[in-house]
């Protein structure tokens, strides 16, 4: 992935094509403001916030919550990305498993908080098991 190796661009390059490959003009859009973020295009992360909430919208049963948190990460609001990422455990997205491994929460993973969803994730994969 070029994003673990640093290549923002080309990893911005691959995520443009997401929407695209899927069919869905929301498709990434959580990855891709991140990227978006992480470059510095703001006006690119205004359009995927807004492709995230007209897909709320037209899907109140989808939960975005972990795509608005990489979005929040990237911009350097970590208080706002660990607030949904706790009400994503809470909920119990599935897709919180991989959160820990996934390369947008690098800078995140010696956070108190981040470590604590961490924790509250395995407890909750321990009970299910």
């Amino acid at each position: 992935c070029h994003a673990m190796d640093g290549d923002l661009e080309s990893a911005a390059r691959a995520f443009e094509r997401l929407p695209e490959l899927a069919g869905r003009p929301w498709a990434g859009a959580g990855p891709r403001g991140w990227v978006y973020a992480k470059l510095g295009r703001l006006d690119d992360v205004g359009r995927m916030r807004a492709l995230m909430d007209a897909r709320s919208e037209a899907n109140p049963d989808v939960n975005l919550d972990v795509d608005r948190a990489l979005i929040h990460e990237a911009l350097g609001e970590r208080d706002q990305a660990l607030a949904l990422l706790n009400r994503a455990v809470d909920r119990r997205l599935g897709s919180m498993i991989f959160v820990h491994a996934f390369p947008a929460w690098r800078e995140a993973v010696s956070d108190p908080g981040f470590q604590a969803i961490v924790r509250e994730l395995r407890q909750q994969l321990d009970e299910e098991s």
